[in-house]
């Protein structure tokens, strides 16, 4: 059984960021070549670090989680969301600040980091992640203009 859920920025806030911790760490080892960062950096974060990442506004992470008959739910894939942002074009950096829009501005978003782990591939995850940030985009406030998503791809991945 699977479950696609954005990750509460209140509740359980230290659990999560420990499972998540732990995702994020396994997807680097799993794929290194797939991230701008590596495993040597992000081992290094505190606690706080990963708690921040989790709850920092403008940043929403989306986990699927596999719940095996017998055993402990698995995380096994994530995506995150950053945004709404500013219109302005994305930069060579792929960086932008978080700044909501006025109200009757267009929104645009960027949909980074989206992993799920090898063996769990090919089964459709990656998708249902999207649509689950896209479902959140949708609900975020009532009729934007449009919404325009930005996906960070990593070369070769």
């Amino acid at each position: 059984d699977f479950s696609i859920f954005r990750i509460s920025k209140t509740e359980h806030v230290a659990t999560s960021a420990r499972k998540y911790r732990d995702l994020r760490l396994g997807s680097l080892a799993a794929s290194p070549a797939s991230f701008a960062s590596t495993h040597e950096i992000e081992s290094a974060f505190t606690d706080e670090e990963w708690i921040r990442s989790l709850t920092s506004p403008g940043r929403e992470t989306f986990i699927c989680a596999a719940t095996p008959p017998s055993g402990p739910t698995k995380w096994i894939g994530q995506v995150t969301l950053l945004g709404p942002l500013s219109p302005e074009p994305l930069s060579e950096s792929h960086t932008s600040e978080s700044m909501p829009p006025e109200p009757n501005d267009d929104e645009r978003w960027q949909i980074l980091s989206l992993f799920t782990f090898p063996g769990y591939r090919g089964q459709g995850f990656g998708v249902k992640l999207c649509q689950e940030v896209i479902r959140f985009i949708k609900g975020y406030r009532p009729r934007p203009k449009t919404s325009q998503f930005d996906l960070i791809v990593k070369a070769n991945n």
